[in-house]
């Protein structure tokens, strides 16, 4: 008898380890959709629009998608049956939660009965890692439909309760926003009833809700109530405060949850059919040839109009080289306390000072990443200085290397802005994008912070080179209204962003056209612009200096 307690006793806790040991698994991402909404945007535009995303989700490859609701804008066979086979296009789970206009402003039996024969469930739950997603019918919270909303009340408070007790962290998903500016504001018809709000805020805190998510107000509308996220999304239908149409990446580790926003790649007009944001064609006019000294050019920074600050790439000295426009090499300047393991880009401050980035991770395996700071040029009198040193890791890189499918560390393009340095990544993986991060642009080490995404391509290196797609080297403008980034064949300048949120502006493509591998980047003024690239000694080719406007 003793010993077979002793044997429930030890099966008891191997089944509690590997319950924790559930809750400790790898970070994994998941992407929320809002508001698909088929017939808002124009049908035609819509089903198109949803299409792309399915297409650029797959290429994401999160482990799953969830869509906060409103997933057609006029219920019928037709409009749920178009939804339902897109939907099918996800190479991954897809769960859908009902919006006002699948169910109805105030639902009914037969507008209920319809969705959960045409569509599905409309309220439930599934686990995923160690967390528990709660799929919501918000309906029934915004209006009070008797018996259904009494037995969904229930039934979520029971769902919470459970997983309150087992210690799943939890993650609520519905349609709509519990507030939009302030817990107390009055009711309107974007959020809840004062009552039901407060329930349900004394509700998620009371259960360990780290997030809840929801669409309908086709506005970006983020908050943060006792340090649970509230985030309602941007649509892939119409958006009311004219952001682009997208989606939501978030991505859930052992003591973070984070989101970032994803745009569509590209617009759709209102007859469905995909339009490239602003695209043409310039030949680049050479201004001269770099000196023969800088034979590896990564990176530059212009000094007036007349000169550049650059620099050979990875294995050269630690050394800046100052170059005038017609090919002459006017100075050097060695930092005495540097190395130049992979030195790729260069950017400079209001004040002048100069930044290095000792960035470039080819294998995605190293860990030493530093950007080096020197006092502006003009004030050097000496042929050394030293520099300040700022190190810094990526808040999402858990592997040195990672998978294969994931090789997405690797960096070759930076810029300064308002006190901070901004790291655009270059993939060695599918899809073909650069994500976003920052750091202080001060000494010390920091973990840089992952703020966007911009997806360049979709090439596969099998159908078009994947060069074309890469990202190489970046700046702003000296009035900080345009960024650029330069490709080995194209040059992307963003503008009408605000503040740091330079994807969600207006883009402008330019194909350059050539095949040489241009590797640097600077504005000279507002609206000119200088390129370099690497000079090929097999194909004499490249060693120049570029002017565009």
């Amino acid at each position: 008898m003793i010993l077979r307690q002793h044997i429930y006793i030890i099966l008891a806790l191997l089944l509690f380890s590997n319950s924790c040991t559930e809750r400790k698994q790898k970070p994994f991402s998941f992407v929320q959709l809002c508001d698909t909404q088929l017939g808002m945007g124009g049908y035609d535009h819509d089903v198109e629009s949803f299409k792309l995303a399915v297409k650029q989700i797959n290429e994401l490859n999160p482990d799953f998608v969830i869509i906060c609701g409103d997933l057609v804008h006029h219920r019928s066979d037709s409009s749920f049956s178009d939804f339902l086979k897109i939907r099918e296009g996800f190479n991954m789970p897809c769960y859908v939660a009902p919006g006002n206009h699948d169910v109805g402003g105030i639902p009914n039996d037969t507008t209920l009965s319809y969705y959960r024969e045409t569509v599905g469930k409309d309220y439930y739950e599934f686990h995923h890692k160690g967390y528990s997603f709660i799929v919501t019918n918000s309906q029934l919270w915004k209006a009070n439909v008797g018996t259904e909303s009494e037995k969904h009340d229930n039934w979520f408070k029971e769902t919470l309760n459970n997983q309150y007790i087992k210690q799943y962290p939890v993650i609520v998903i519905g349609h709509y926003p519990i507030y939009i500016k302030m817990p107390e504001e009055e009711e309107k018809y974007f959020n809840f009833p004062l009552s039901k709000r407060k329930e349900l805020l004394k509700l998620f805190t009371q259960n360990n809700v780290l997030a809840y998510l929801s669409g309908h107000k086709h506005e970006l509308v983020i908050n943060n109530y006792e340090n649970i996220q509230l985030v309602s999304a941007e649509t892939t239908s119409k958006n009311f405060d004219k952001r682009p149409l997208g989606f939501r990446l978030w991505q859930v580790s052992t003591d973070t949850i984070k989101q970032h926003f994803v745009s569509l790649q590209h617009s759709i007009n209102k007859q469905g059919k995909t339009i490239s944001n602003n695209i043409w064609n310039q030949k680049l006019r050479v201004v001269s040839k770099i000196p023969s000294a800088i034979y590896e050019t990564s990176g530059i920074a212009a000094t007036g109009t007349n000169s550049i600050w650059t620099f050979n790439d990875s294995g050269g000295n630690p050394e800046l080289y100052l170059c005038d426009t017609s090919g002459n090499l006017l100075r050097t300047i060695k930092i005495s306390n540097a190395w130049n393991r992979d030195w790729e880009d260069i950017t400079k401050d209001n004040e002048g000072n100069l930044y290095i980035g000792n960035i470039g991770n080819n294998g995605n395996s190293s860990k030493d990443l530093n950007i080096f700071k020197i006092p502006n040029p003009e004030k050097i009198q000496a042929d050394s200085t030293s520099a300040g040193i700022i190190s810094f890791s990526y808040e999402d890189q858990y592997s040195f290397p990672p998978p294969a499918d994931s090789m997405n560390f690797d960096c070759e393009a930076m810029l300064w802005y308002k006190q901070y340095l901004y790291l655009f990544t270059k993939h060695r993986s599918l899809p073909m994008a650069t994500n976003l991060y920052r750091i202080p642009a001060e000494e010390g080490q920091h973990v840089a912070e992952k703020i966007a995404t911009f997806y360049t391509g979709t090439a596969s290196g099998k159908e078009r080179p994947v060069g074309d797609y890469w990202i190489t080297a970046a700046d702003i403008s000296p009035d900080g209204n345009k960024i650029c980034l330069l490709g080995e064949n194209k040059l992307w300048v963003f503008y009408d962003f605000e503040d740091d949120d330079f994807f969600n502006g207006k883009i402008t493509r330019i194909n350059l056209g050539g095949s040489t591998q241009k590797e640097g980047v600077c504005f000279i003024n507002n609206n000119e612009i200088y390129i370099t690239d690497e000079y090929r000694p097999v194909e004499d080719t490249g060693g120049n200096l570029y002017k565009i406007k």
